[in-house]
């Protein structure tokens, strides 16, 4: 054999590409006379055809299939205009007359969640600040565990702060938060029972002194490592240093964290739940 000879059949590379998904024919058919009748139903024309009408314009297309595949197509065209008349017969439901809210029932409802507003606001207000003291009197400030030079600092973070707060003022709440979410169509009762305004003083007060006291642990490892390498202007490792000492803080608002989230009355949302969820009573 000649080096110009061609390679046996079985030695000719197969080139591989993109192939099809392997589809019936008789799935193919149906999808295409599916798609003939919705499009000249539904979207050719501006007023529903009758029952007949329609059987007789989806046969010119069942025509137009291969003669096995026509009593499938025939007898999905039944099942559809068989589903179309049972809808077709059906009661409708009444449509519920609109309503809205007199103002003796915006009066009624009113009397209801002004109130619980305001005491939300209270009980939102009072853990705030004290959360706020307790931090204060038992943490480090902020940029207190640092070490600052001329154009540098490397320091420590605080532990966080960050909770869903009350608003400026009581009033405020009354005046915008509930009329936003106040239903405006009838009177209701709402059941408020899920707002809680209280917390336990005592178990924020534990998760404050523990953390607070861990991190000016963390303060002063910091300091024993950062001063060294300060003193021997080897920024770059100080930098390191600081980032690396930086991500000891953040179990510490963990656990912070869980404490708050589970203690903090979170007012203005139950409030509002309790609006949404009224039930009509007129």
């Amino acid at each position: 054999m000649s080096a110009a000879s061609s390679p046996p059949p079985s030695a000719v590379p197969v080139r591989k590409g993109f192939r099809m998904p392997r589809v019936t024919m008789e799935r193919v058919a149906l999808l295409l006379f599916a798609s003939a009748v919705v499009t000249h139903f539904i979207v050719g024309d501006t007023q529903q055809p009758s029952a007949a009408e329609q059987r007789a314009m989806a046969e010119q297309y069942i025509a137009k299939l291969d003669p096995s595949l026509q009593p499938m197509a025939r007898a999905k065209l039944n099942e559809s205009l068989a589903r179309q008349a049972a809808e077709t017969v059906a009661p409708k439901p009444t449509p519920v007359a609109e309503r809205e809210a007199t103002p003796a029932d915006r009066a009624y409802n009113r009397a209801q969640w002004e109130p619980m507003l305001r005491k939300g606001h209270a009980a939102q207000k009072a853990f705030d600040d004290y959360v706020d003291a307790e931090l204060a009197a038992k943490c480090p400030k902020v940029h207190e565990i640092a070490r600052y030079g001329s154009g540098w600092i490397y320091e420590m973070p605080t532990l966080s702060n960050s909770w869903v707060r009350a608003s400026n003022s009581a009033d405020l709440d009354v005046e915008v938060l509930g009329p936003s979410y106040e239903p405006k169509d009838g009177r209701y009762n709402f059941d408020f029972s899920k707002m809680r305004l209280t917390f336990d003083k005592a178990k924020i007060s534990a998760v404050i002194a523990s953390q607070c006291a861990e991190l000016k642990r963390l303060g002063a490892s910091f300091y024993a490592g950062i001063d060294p390498l300060i003193a021997k202007k080897d920024f770059d490792a100080a930098y390191k240093f600081e980032r690396k000492a930086q991500l000891g803080v953040d179990p510490l608002n963990k656990k912070l964290d869980a404490v708050i989230t589970e203690q903090n009355p979170a007012t203005a949302a139950a409030f509002t739940l309790a609006l949404m969820n009224g039930k009509r009573i007129k």
